[in-house]
């Protein structure tokens, strides 16, 4: 079966479940080929010489059970629940995600917010290491962290990852608009102008400044950082502190229950306007000139 170049959505699942597979094995010798792989039971093949489509040369007997359910027909590419929207609510989810903190696309990053913890004397949620982590192409900048990121709340534990795999409404919305858009996981990575979690979401000036400041930090990370989407009007303000950086910029409604409530229409604009972020990565990937 031909890949569904025409299905932006499918093509995004597809990719972000070999990727989920691949950080489990990235420590392993991998390769560039055709994979097959199974999502939502359908047998569908990959074809590509990205990182994306790298599958295991030797030692795939280690990943049997849920990770490789099948090794004589299509592997799934995953643990089922690791993908889903709000699985860190699950212990084991977060378990397997803090593992993967130190791989190889992982390492500078979580290296960072070790030191910014430590420079800021604040709570500072990890990345996702089931984004792009520094091989990403565009950054998805939020605005602040959310309690679902407190993996030291005294009350709801949250996961200690900013991730639209959180367990919140915000992030079930960010993963659904992301697939709708096309947007491939290794290809984004997410963060907050804010870095820090201080138990309030309010924002103040003085916030803004010094983590407009952070993001250059972040930037020099991305060596392959073609564009930045501000997500929400906070997170909108802090981009007259980056203008100079040689990136696309775009913008949206953040994914929250409050705008979904009081401004519909900016909140189901969302898709579309990650769709043009996607639309901007093809065309780069294509463009001689870029």
């Amino acid at each position: 079966m031909s890949r569904d170049r025409a299905n932006p959505m499918k093509d995004a699942m597809l990719q972000d479940a070999l990727h989920a597979f691949q950080c489990r094995v990235r420590q392993s010798e991998v390769k560039a080929a055709n994979i097959a792989v199974t999502v939502a039971s359908t047998p569908v093949c990959v074809v590509g010489a990205t990182k994306l489509t790298r599958v295991l040369r030797s030692r795939i007997a280690p990943y049997q059970g849920d990770w490789v359910p099948n090794l004589l027909g299509p592997p799934a590419m995953m643990h089922l629940r690791d993908e889903e929207p709000r699985s860190l609510r699950f212990a084991d989810v977060r378990e397997r995600r803090r593992a993967l903190l130190e791989a190889a696309h992982m390492q500078p990053l979580t290296n960072h917010v070790r030191q910014l913890r430590a420079r800021l004397g604040t709570e500072i949620p990890d990345f996702d290491p089931l984004d792009g982590g520094i091989d990403a192409r565009v950054l998805f900048l939020f605005e602040k962290p959310g309690p679902m990121t407190s993996a030291a709340s005294q009350t709801r534990a949250g996961s200690g990852f900013i991730s639209r795999n959180n367990d919140d409404p915000s992030a079930e919305a960010t993963h659904m608009f992301m697939r709708t858009a096309g947007l491939a996981r290794t290809e984004t990575i997410s963060w907050n102008v804010i870095p820090g979690w201080n138990g309030t979401v309010k924002v103040t000036a003085a916030e803004l400044r010094e983590g407009a400041a952070l993001i250059d930090e972040v930037v020099r990370m991305l060596p392959r950082l073609e564009a930045i989407v501000f997500v929400g009007r906070k997170a909108e303000r802090a981009r007259r502190y980056l203008d100079r950086l040689p990136v696309k910029f775009f913008s949206s409604a953040h994914p929250s229950p409050k705008v979904r409530s009081i401004m519909r229409a900016k909140w189901d604009a969302i898709p579309e306007q990650w769709s043009a972020v996607r639309e901007f990565l093809n065309q780069s990937r294509t463009d001689p000139a870029s």
